[in-house]
């Protein structure tokens, strides 16, 4: 329950910006949130991903990640010519579908 405070308190920001900082998390219960539309929900869940997209020095990698960074650049850098322009990556992506 702990790691779900942040999210609700971003959900809240977002729901509500007029509430004075801090607020009583628990002035909006879970279950008013889970009854906005699919559309609402969404347009909250991309603004707190735009949020944290905002700030990528609060998400470190992690050492898996960034020895997968480095082997993929090392790969690279041993057969450039392998590497395909990425709108042609994203039309191979759109025919398999």
């Amino acid at each position: 329950m702990a790691d779900f405070v942040p999210f609700v308190r971003i959900l809240l920001l977002a729901l509500a910006p007029e509430l004075p900082y801090p607020f009583n998390m628990a002035s909006i219960p879970i279950s008013d949130i889970l009854r906005l539309s699919v559309a609402e929900r969404l347009k909250i869940v991309g603004e707190i991903w735009e949020s944290i997209a905002s700030e990528p020095e609060a998400l470190p990698l992690t050492e898996a990640q960034r020895k997968e960074i480095l082997r993929r650049s090392e790969a690279h850098k041993a057969r450039p010519q392998e590497a395909i322009p990425l709108d042609e990556a994203i039309e191979r992506i759109r025919r398999s579908l």
